[in-house]
Parts: C-alpha cells; structure tokens; sequence
C-alpha cells in the first residue's frame, strides 16, 4: 500500500520573506543545484557520516528521532539505512525542494517516517538582519542579536546533526560583513556558540548531538585577512 503523505510538521520557523532572504535562498539553491549528481562522489562522506547518526550501539531502541540541519540534496545521508533505525526523521534546510527531491532519488520521499522542514533559517532570524557592514560599522546588536538568538525548533530528539552547515552561515556572513570590523571574530564566535547551543537543546536527556563540519587548510587557500585571528 503506498504511503500517505503526513501533514507538515508543528515546527514552525519560516524564513521571512525579505530581498536578502529571497537571495541567500537562491545562493544555496544554486549551489544544491551543482551538486545534484554528485551521489556517488559522497559516498565515503556519507557512509561516514550515517554510521556515526547511526551509532555503535546495535541494541539501541530503534524507535528513536533523528533531526538533520542542513539536509540539502541529502548526499550526505543514506535515508534507506536510517529509517531502519530512527521512527522519525526531520529533515531541515533553507532550500527544501532539494530536500525533497534528494529523498525521492533514494526513493522514500513518501514515507511518513521523514517530515521536510523548508525555508527555515537555523539562525533564527540572524541571517535577515545581516546586510553590508562597514569596517567601522558597530555590531554590538547584532552579537547580542545572535547570542539570544530563539530557533524556533521545538523538539526531543534523540540525535541531532548539523551536517556541514555551520560553514555555510558563517560563508554567507564572511561575504557580507567587513573582515577589517574590529568586532567580525566576536560575531563568528557568537554565531558558532549559538549553533553549538541550539544542537543540545534539541536532544532529550540522554540524547547524541553531532557536528559535522567541512574545512580547508590553510596549506592549499590562504585565509580571508582577519578569519584566522577571530579563533
């Protein structure tokens, strides 16, 4: 019998409509769009990454939630594999056409177990209000802004992933505010502490949080000036 599609989820946390949010959509759908195809050159990465979402414990509960910031074409997820163990998963991006058709290319796009959770900006609203800023411009409201920051995520999930998103904010936020700002590494922190929050606060007591994040050495790019002072 086919699956029934489920109403959309009680979590709300829409992007609001704005020009900067409508083009830092655009950004990441373009950047979803040249990856599209790119299965089986994330395959290492994904066997990697659903082992560890998996976990290493084979009497484990298999009734558990999995939710997954960053979900995009869901290269990096093998869904087939963590509906076997998770009773729910939530899937959450900016762009969630390429959610939805990353699921439908693993072929479980209708199962009732995955729940899509689009446009949502996991800044909580940080994102809108970061335009052009000045190398002499204040950002003390917009630290605090991101420090306090409420995601409206509600959930008890007993794992939680950021999967190479992190890099993603801080990429939009390095090309729209100024390196030579004296507060641009206070900003970068404030806004990696708030993500690093947000993934425990979404487990259950006793629940796992993972984060997965991509870099570049140094050896191979030189850094933007400033970046490297701000860790």
């Amino acid at each position: 019998m086919p699956h029934r599609h489920k109403q959309r989820s009680r979590i709300q946390g829409k992007i609001r409509n704005s020009p900067i949010n409508s083009l830092l959509i655009e950004t990441q759908s373009k950047l979803n769009r040249k990856s599209t195809h790119y299965w089986a050159r994330f395959e290492p990465h994904r066997k990697k990454v659903t082992s560890l979402l998996m976990g290493t414990d084979p009497t484990a509960n298999c009734r558990q939630r999995l939710c997954v910031f960053g979900a995009g074409n869901c290269n990096d997820i093998d869904l087939t594999q963590l509906l076997r163990r998770f009773s729910t998963i939530t899937l959450v991006d900016l762009d969630e056409s390429a959610m939805r058709a990353g699921a439908c290319r693993q072929d479980v796009a209708d199962n009732p177990a995955i729940d899509f959770i689009g446009d949502f900006d996991v800044t909580g609203g940080l994102l809108d209000r970061i335009a052009p800023h000045s190398a002499t411009k204040d950002l003390t409201q917009l630290i605090e802004f991101a420090a306090r920051s409420d995601i409206a995520l509600k959930g008890n999930f007993d794992v939680v992933a950021s999967t190479c998103v992190l890099s993603q904010i801080i990429n939009m936020v390095t090309n729209t505010v100024h390196h030579e700002n004296k507060q641009f590494g206070e900003l970068l922190l404030t806004i990696r502490a708030r993500h690093l929050r947000l993934i425990v606060e979404l487990c259950s007591p006793g629940g796992r949080g993972l984060f997965i994040s991509d870099f570049v050495s140094s050896y191979t790019q030189n850094p933007r000036p400033g970046l490297l002072e701000a860790y």
